[in-house]
Formats: structure tokens, sequence, C-alpha cells
């Protein structure tokens, strides 16, 4: 069983990754959260688990890791989380406290 997007989602998946320069490793700053850049994904979509939105995710927490404490604290503050992305930033912090130990 193949999961195919139709023509527009697969546009703006696209879209999404040529401003961030898909390949270049220049990240924005700030970079838009997941439910952001990708407001029409549910959480539970398989764009989140291969594709695009397995990269938006690499990419959104190399840059998130990248940030001090205060910023990342300010990021949370002022992109928190739609109910289905609960949990987010925590888990993002965890994994950011597990490679530092």
């Amino acid at each position: 069983m193949s999961t195919q997007l139709d023509s527009e989602t697969r546009l703006s998946l696209e879209r999404a990754l040529d401003r961030l320069g898909a390949g270049k490793r220049r990240l924005p700053d700030p970079m838009l959260a997941p439910w952001q850049e990708f407001h029409d994904m549910k959480k539970t979509s398989m764009v989140w688990r291969m594709g695009s939105g397995e990269i938006y995710l690499q990419w959104f927490f190399e840059w998130y890791a990248g940030q001090d404490d205060q910023k990342r604290q300010a990021y949370k503050a002022g992109n928190p989380p739609p109910e289905e992305w609960s949990g987010f930033f925590d888990t993002l912090d965890l994994r950011i406290l597990r490679k530092t130990e």
C-alpha cells in the first residue's frame, strides 16, 4: 500500500523545502514550527514519518537544538502548539538533554 500525495499537497511540501534551501542546511532563523509550516497536515499524517515532513522535523530539531535555553523558552512561549501537537517541545527538550549527557 503506497501513500500518494495529491498534487496540491506535494507542491506545498516542495515549496516549503525550497524556502528552506533544501540540501544547503542554511536554516532560517527562526524556523516556523511544524504545525505552522505544514498547517494543513495532521500530526498523524505519514508525511511526518517519511519524505518532506520527516526532513522538516529533522531540520527543525537541528535549528531548535542550536538555540540557547533562553531562546528556546521564548520560542515556545511565542509558538504554543495546538492540542494535537501537545508535548512536542517536551520531547525535543528531552532529546537535547540526552545528547548533552
